[in-house]
């Protein structure tokens, strides 16, 4: 994440990922290009794949600089929702 120059919060737990990221545009697609690329069966990019689920990335394009989160804070949590039980 660092290497791209990616912001933000990303939460990781064992249902998977969550946050929000920002960075440049090339960074971010480069951080999930690497996403499919190393667990290619948990982050597909085509729907009915022989992956685990489909993944869409959603990248809003045109953020300034000034406007991105700050530092960058990755976490491990015990669940990425939490059901209260």
């Amino acid at each position: 994440l660092s290497s791209n120059g990616i912001t933000g919060r990303l939460r990781i737990g064992r249902e998977g990922f969550n946050g929000t990221l920002t960075g440049p545009y090339d960074g971010a697609r480069e951080f999930v290009k690497s996403l499919r690329i190393k667990w290619p069966k948990t982050f597909s990019d085509k729907k009915g794949s022989e992956g685990d689920c489909y993944n869409n990335f959603k990248f809003v394009d045109g953020l300034p600089p000034s406007q991105r989160l700050k530092n960058l804070k990755v976490f491990p949590v015990t669940e990425i929702v939490t059901y209260g039980t």
